[in-house]
């Protein structure tokens, strides 16, 4: 799972370049769904692992895996219609690294190791 992690890191991180380097609306499109795609990926895969490893809250997990991707869908749709990506997208992205990945994703981890 950590390879995952840096792998969406490093989608978040390449968009946010693109971003600041106010790349064409065609390429932010490609780095955009290039995210959501390997996040349903990612959580598929993780939520796979926690139930492989008997991961006691795997039902909790799953319901805020939904939520992310409901806000993830939901500034996903204000760049189609509004044409351009705002802050607001980054700093939930920001929220994400550093509550979920960091934070509730190391529990599933501990619970491995032990």
């Amino acid at each position: 799972m950590n390879q995952e992690h840096k792998q969406l890191i490093s989608l978040m991180n390449r968009l946010h370049e693109e971003y600041s380097a106010k790349a064409d609306r065609s390429v932010l499109k490609q780095c955009v769904e290039s995210l959501v795609d390997y996040t349903m990926e990612h959580f598929r895969d993780e939520e796979e692992y926690m139930a492989r490893i008997q991961y006691p809250k795997l039902e909790t997990h799953k319901i805020i895996h939904a939520d992310l991707i409901r806000k993830l869908q939901g500034h996903v749709q204000s760049f189609k219609t509004e044409g351009q990506l705002k802050q607001e997208f980054f700093d939930f992205l920001q929220l994400w690294l550093s509550a979920h990945i960091r934070g509730i994703d190391m529990q599933y981890a501990q619970h491995s190791k032990a």
